[in-house]
C-alpha cells in the first residue's frame, strides 16, 4: 500500500511540463530516479539512441502508460526491479520494454483482466494505447522475469 501511494504520489507531482520543456526521456528518468528513492526498487533506463521529439500530447500519453504500468508492477507483481528501455526503431517508430523480476501477466490473462470488473488500470492503459494507436503486449517468461512492450507510432 505504500509503494502504491509513493507511485500515485510521484505521479500527481511529476509536471507535464517536464515532458514539454525536455521530452519523455527525461521525464521517465526523472519518474525512474523518484521511484529508486521513494522505496528502494532497483530501476533503471536504457535509452538505445536518441529519442526524436514528438507531440507533447503523445508524449504525455505514453509516460501516463508508463506510470500507470508501473503502478500495476509494484502493486500486483511485487517486483523489486524493474529495467525500462527505449528505442526509436524508425523516424516514426518509439519501443520501449519493461521488464521486471515480479509475477508479470501473460499477453491472454491482460485481455481477461481488461473485460472484468476490476483493472481499471489496465482499462485506462488500453484506452490510452487506442489513441496512440499503439500495440501492448505482454509477456511471461518461464523463468522469473516478465516483459511488457509498448510500440508507439510517433509520426504527426
Amino acid at each position: 500500500d505504500e509503494t502504491v501511494k509513493t507511485i500515485r504520489y510521484i505521479s500527481v507531482n511529476l509536471q507535464p511540463a517536464i515532458i514539454k520543456d525536455f521530452g519523455l526521456e527525461s521525464a521517465v528518468q526523472n519518474f525512474i530516479d523518484k521511484l529508486k528513492q521513494s522505496n528502494g526498487v532497483h530501476a533503471a533506463l536504457v535509452v538505445q539512441s536518441a529519442i526524436k521529439r514528438f507531440d507533447p500530447e503523445k508524449e504525455l500519453a505514453v509516460f501516463r502508460i508508463i506510470q500507470e504500468l508501473t503502478n500495476n508492477i509494484l502493486k500486483h507483481a511485487n517486483a523489486q526491479k524493474i529495467n525500462y528501455a527505449m528505442v526509436q526503431k524508425s523516424e516514426d517508430m518509439l519501443q520501449i520494454f519493461i521488464e521486471h523480476n515480479g509475477n508479470g501477466l501473460t499477453q491472454e490473462e491482460f485481455e481477461e483482466k481488461l473485460y472484468s470488473k476490476d483493472g481499471l488500470g489496465l482499462k485506462n492503459i488500453q484506452n490510452r494505447v487506442n489513441i496512440l494507436k499503439a500495440i501492448l503486449r505482454f509477456q511471461k517468461n518461464s523463468g522469473y522475469i516478465s516483459n511488457v512492450s509498448l510500440l508507439v507510432p510517433i509520426s504527426d
